[in-house]
C-alpha cells in the first residue's frame, strides 16, 4: 500500500489534512482526514471509526468537540473504510472483514507521528478495532485505549442459517446480492433532526450485501470466543435501546474481559447511534475523563 496527503487551510489555529491510501480490496482508495493545531505538536491522536453503511462526516461534530476540549494537545483522525463515504468500492459491501482490519492497521503504521493513539469506534468501527487487537498486531502499534460504542458483537438482523450456509459454500456470486436495510434513521437515532439527515444523506448507503452480514457475523463470533485475550484498556458505551446490536451480548463480552482493563457505561433509552444522540454532554464527559486517566497511567 502507498498513501498521499494534501494540506487544506483550516480555521484559526487549526489545520485540516486529507489523504488516501490504496486498500488491498481491489486496489481501492481509502479516504481519511486529519485535524491538528498549526503550532502545537500534539502528544496523542484520537482516531474515529464509523459505523456500517455510514461514514466519517457523521462524527465530525464529536471530533471537533474533543479537539476543542484538549485545546490542541491532540490531533484528530477520521477514516472511511472502503465501500463507505468518500472511499472507493462497492457501496455497502464487505467482501472480507480482514481487509477492514488491514486498512486500520495501515493507517496506524504509516499515517501518524503521534506517540499515543486512542481509537473511538462505533458499531462496525468498534468491531474492527477489537478485531485488530485480537490479531495481536496492536501490541506493536501505539494504541493505548479503545472507546467503543455499541460494537456489533451480535446483530439483531441476521440471515437464516440455510441461506448463510448456501452462500458461503456454493455460490460466491450471491455474496454481492444487495438487500435494503430494514431500518431508517429514526430507528437508530433519537435526535429527530439527525435521523432525518441520516435518511437523506447521499453518502449513507441504503443497501448492504449478503456477504457483509456474513463477514460481520463471523468476526463477531470470533471476538466472543476470545474476549479474555483482549488486553488494551477499553471503555464500552452501550445504548439499551439498540435496534441493531444485542446489548446483553455486550454485557457478557465485557464481563469476559480482564476486569482491570475494561469499563462499561449504559445509557438508558438511547438508540444505537450514541454519538449522534441527545446524550452528548453525558458521554463526552465520560470520554474526556477516561482519556485523561489513561494518559496519566502511561
Amino acid at each position: 500500500m502507498s498513501y498521499s496527503e494534501t494540506l487544506i487551510d483550516g480555521f484559526g489555529e487549526m489545520n485540516i489534512l486529507t489523504g488516501s491510501f490504496v486498500s488491498g480490496e481491489n486496489g481501492e482508495q481509502v479516504y481519511y482526514k486529519k485535524i491538528f493545531h498549526r503550532q502545537v505538536n500534539p502528544s496523542f491522536h484520537i482516531l474515529f471509526l464509523h459505523d456500517f453503511l455510514d461514514y466519517h462526516g457523521r462524527y465530525e461534530t464529536l471530533a471537533h468537540q474533543l479537539y476543542d476540549h484538549f485545546d490542541g494537545e491532540c490531533s484528530i483522525g477520521l477514516i472511511d473504510f472502503h465501500g463507505h463515504g468518500l472511499s472507493n468500492g462497492m457501496r455497502g459491501h464487505i467482501n472480507s472483514f480482514d481487509t477492514l482490519v488491514d486498512e486500520l492497521q495501515f493507517y496506524l503504521k504509516n499515517c501518524l507521528e503521534e506517540k499515543f493513539v486512542f481509537i473511538v469506534g462505533t458499531g462496525l468501527g468498534a468491531t474492527v478495532a477489537l478485531s485488530l487487537e485480537l490479531s495481536g498486531v496492536s501490541e506493536v502499534l501505539p494504541v493505548i485505549g479503545l472507546i467503543l460504542a455499541n460494537p456489533l458483537l451480535k446483530l439483531n438482523i441476521d440471515l437464516p442459517s440455510l441461506i448463510r450456509g448456501f452462500v458461503r459454500r456454493e455460490n460466491f456470486g450471491l455474496r454481492k446480492v444487495k438487500m435494503t436495510f430494514p431500518f431508517n434513521g429514526h430507528d437508530i437515532i433519537d435526535d429527530k433532526q439527525k435521523a432525518e439527515e441520516y435518511d437523506s444523506d447521499p453518502l449513507v448507503s441504503g443497501q448492504f450485501s449478503i456477504a457483509s452480514l456474513i463477514e460481520i457475523g463471523d468476526a463477531a463470533k470470533k471476538l466472543r470466543s476470545n474476549a479474555y485475550y483482549l488486553s488494551t484498556p477499553t471503555l464500552f458505551l452501550a445504548s439499551d435501546n439498540d435496534y441493531l446490536s444485542d446489548i446483553q451480548t455486550l454485557r457478557m463480552f465485557h464481563k469476559s474481559m480482564k476486569k482491570d482493563k475494561t469499563s462499561l457505561f449504559e445509557f438508558r433509552g438511547v438508540k444505537h447511534d450514541l454519538f449522534n444522540s441527545n446524550s452528548v454532554d453525558e458521554y463526552l464527559s465520560k470520554i474526556t475523563k477516561w482519556i485523561k486517566d489513561q494518559i496519566q497511567n502511561v
